[in-house]
């Protein structure tokens, strides 16, 4: 890749057509449709953090597959032959079936009920208690690679730390430091599950 005029490109505003860019050594090949893709791509050898990989494409046999758009608070975590390859933004994207997978991840503010959880408070009271948790994706590569499923995690932690730091109160406390309670689940669940 020609880095010293790409670098050129973006300070003095230049650009290429497809076969100077080819030529400048810009980009690696120029191809009109996805067959034309795959015959240029046959028996190229794609080097990997873990190997290279030569692809051959002799017994592949093409159907047509509809290119979807992400909205602006969806990303896409791709993987390429089951590596994890990138995060797609928003705009219309094409993976490539049987090469590429996929996982669709909403970054939009998620409101989950935690379900109502028997406690039994310091002073032996018991008390049923429920909750609302509010959660949104910050990082969703970690999010599809870091847990198999962050939704039922976060569910999950939300309990747990709902009976722990509601048993270790007294019941008077549950009335009257209500605020001081909602910081310290607060603190506890964003420990948790911060990137």
């Amino acid at each position: 890749m020609n880095v010293a005029w790409a670098e050129e490109a973006v300070r003095k505003s230049l650009s290429a057509t497809e076969q100077e860019a080819v030529k400048l050594k810009i980009i690696n090949m120029v191809a009109e449709n996805i067959p034309a893709l795959l015959k240029q791509l046959n028996g190229r050898t794609i080097p990997r953090a873990t190997g290279p990989i030569t692809f051959s494409n002799e017994a592949v046999t093409l159907r047509e597959f509809p290119m979807g758009t992400r909205l602006e608070y969806e990303r896409l975590v791709v993987f390429f032959l089951g590596t994890f390859q990138m995060v797609k933004g928003p705009g219309i994207r094409l993976v490539v079936p049987a090469l590429q997978q996929m996982v669709r991840v909403n970054l939009q503010t998620v409101t989950m009920e935690v379900p109502s959880q028997d406690v039994i408070t310091r002073d032996n009271i018991s008390v049923k208690v429920n909750a609302v948790i509010f959660l949104r994706v910050v990082d969703p590569q970690r999010a599809v690679l870091a847990a198999q499923d962050y939704l039922y995690s976060t569910s999950q932690v939300a309990q747990t730390t709902l009976r722990s730091v509601l048993g270790q109160s007294q019941f008077d406390d549950l009335l009257s430091k209500r605020d001081d309670i909602n910081a310290a689940l607060r603190r506890i669940i964003d420990q948790q599950t911060e990137p």
